[in-house]
């Protein structure tokens, strides 16, 4: 009976720790392979990418969903839709294991994903996802940058790990309170000033 147990809890710390392996259909869009896979009463939030920025051999399909969200009970002033993100990694024959980028709460109005692009930062070689976000609550323009860590083939997480330290320097050390207006440019143009590499 012990033993029973001891292999059940093995198995779901397994099933979180990991993401979840997917199957796509020969010739299917990336699109249509996309919402497959949304969560429930869930719609695209931001076109459908296919990448090969990563490396991963086959490019891997990045797609962002606006879905029901349920607010917790001690914060009802979080009300709407929460937007998800998620990264299909390529694995073979069709393959992909679906890993969950990030979500991004409603701050007053529902997030917006305005940008995903990736860089290098600091001399690196490898390059770092960013995606901009942004919310409109009462007239005004309040925007976010989060980087994200690729992950490593061979152990893919269930959640992509962000570089929350660099976020911060970009933002200012805010996290919804820069106002304006907000690029993939101009998300550059700060990187710079950050690092003295080549972007």
């Amino acid at each position: 009976m012990k033993r029973l147990i001891y292999a059940i809890l093995i198995y779901f710390c397994a099933s979180s720790a990991f993401g979840a392996a997917v199957n796509r259909e020969m010739n299917e869009s990336k699109e249509s392979f996309a919402m497959r896979f949304a969560p429930a009463k869930g719609q695209l939030a931001h076109p459908v990418i296919e990448t090969k920025e990563w490396h991963f051999g086959s490019p891997a399909v990045i797609a962002f969903f606006v879905h029901p969200y349920p607010p917790p009970q001690e914060d009802q002033s979080k009300f709407g839709s929460i937007v998800t993100g998620y990264i299909f990694v390529p694995l073979a024959n069709g393959k992909y294991e679906k890993v969950e980028i990030d979500s991004y709460e409603p701050e007053g109005r529902n997030a917006e994903i305005e940008s995903v692009f990736f860089s290098r930062t600091g001399g690196t070689r490898e390059k770092k996802m960013f995606v901009l976000a942004s919310w409109h609550p009462n007239q005004a323009d309040l925007y976010q940058t989060r980087i994200y860590d690729r992950p490593l083939s061979n152990s893919l997480p269930a959640k992509l790990s962000q570089d929350k330290e660099l976020g911060l320097k970009i933002d200012g050390g805010c996290v919804y309170c820069r106002k304006g207006t907000a690029t993939a440019i101009e998300i550059k143009q700060r990187l710079r000033g950050i690092y003295v590499s080549h972007l």
